[in-house]
């Protein structure tokens, strides 16, 4: 079985990381699981996590009061959800709603 440290070395996002900072960082991740049409995420909460998708699809949707919503993005296999942990005010401005079924580390 392989360790999140073992996951995150395979992944490209992760390159040129060395493996004592990849232990660290496997160190703050954890696996977690989101049912379908499960959010993830909608605006204003904190980024305080980003998730790597092992398996599955989130859609990232913008939302306004004057229009109909709109999906913008599709993350799904090993790809990065939730960069907004990179950017002040560290928080999420848009929704980010389970389509299929999403097993993924989240790294805080």
């Amino acid at each position: 079985m392989k360790t999140i440290a073992d996951i995150l070395r395979e992944h490209s996002f992760f390159e040129g990381v060395t493996r004592e900072d990849l232990d660290f960082i496997a160190g703050c991740g954890k696996n977690i699981h989101f049912d379908e049409k499960q959010n993830v995420a909608k605006p204003g909460d904190n980024a305080d996590e980003f998730y790597l998708i092992r398996h599955g699809k989130v859609a990232l949707i913008l939302e306004d009061s004057n229009h109909k919503p709109f999906i913008f993005q599709t993350v799904s296999d090993n790809e990065i959800l939730g960069l907004c942990w990179l950017i002040p005010p560290y928080r999420w401005t848009v929704t980010a709603k389970v389509i299929e079924p999403v097993r993924a580390i989240a790294i805080n």
